[in-house]
């Protein structure tokens, strides 16, 4: 463990955090749902990211039954074939899930009639206390 060391180097505190899957939102018209939808639904995992496997085990994590991957490269640009691409990679697939940096592409395309769904991702912080006096909130 390095706690040790960045004490030792610093006299800054130490916040500890995690990332926490919260909702799941409809890119065309920001409906949120609970990830509870996800448990037992088969879905599509879309991403353009470093990491897409992580990605796909943590819609698993959530009970999501992945049926389909369709992955891009990290930092993709999308354009309007890449669209149609989806489409087709997914027929039949009742829920595409994608990642919130995904999503912000995506979003200036039509997408309405395609049900596009972003992962939204929290940070929860462990050790509050200690936030709120480095922050000045107490």
């Amino acid at each position: 463990h390095q706690l040790p060391a960045i004490r030792f180097l610093s006299n800054s505190p130490v916040i500890f955090f995690s990332y926490r899957s919260q909702d799941i939102i409809n890119i065309a018209d920001n409906t949120k749902l609970t990830i509870d939808i996800l448990k037992e639904k088969k879905v599509a995992a879309l991403s353009g990211i470093a990491d897409p496997k992580s990605f796909k085990n943590t819609l698993e994590n959530l009970g999501a039954l992945v049926q389909k991957e369709v992955v891009f490269p990290d930092h993709y640009s999308y354009t309007h074939k890449d669209i149609q691409t989806i489409i087709r990679a997914t027929n039949g697939i009742g829920m595409i899930i994608t990642t919130m940096k995904d999503a912000v592409k995506l979003k200036q395309f039509s997408i309405e009639h395609i049900p596009i769904y972003a992962l939204e991702i929290g940070v929860e912080i462990e050790n509050l206390e200690i936030f709120e006096k480095a922050v000045g909130l107490q």
